[in-house]
């Protein structure tokens, strides 16, 4: 499960759009759950890239595949939890039931009121 954890990188990101490449890629015999080599290759680069704007985050991201996620993954080096500006209000609601039971600080990000910089606010 670890080699799915990994840094994130800053810096300049290609635009794609996922449901072309699942599309394209459903009649490739050379894939990888249906997805070529060469779009998993960008989905993943994708997914694990952000804009220089969000370095000060020094985040880490996980993923999962189906085969793991029927398991309950414990993460006993989460320092806090940053909630995104379009997190879903249901998502962020089960994010902060956990946290509050956990005693993991939980942020906010948003613009500041000129909305030229991102801010972090703390909520619990």
């Amino acid at each position: 499960m670890l080699l799915n954890l990994l840094p994130i990188y800053y810096g300049d990101k290609k635009e794609i759009k996922f449901f072309d490449v699942i599309i394209i890629s459903m009649n490739n015999s050379d894939s990888i759950n249906g997805i070529s080599f060469e779009d998993y290759q960008e989905w993943f680069l994708s997914t694990y890239t952000k804009d220089k704007a969000y370095e000060f985050q020094k985040e880490w991201r996980i993923t999962f595949n189906k085969r793991m996620c029927g398991n309950l993954k414990q993460f006993p080096f989460i320092k806090s939890i940053i909630l995104g500006e379009r997190i879903s209000d249901e998502y962020a609601n089960r994010l902060i039931k956990i946290s509050k039971r956990k005693k993991i600080p939980v942020y906010k990000r948003k613009l500041n009121k000129s909305k030229s910089k991102i801010i972090t606010e703390r909520i619990l």
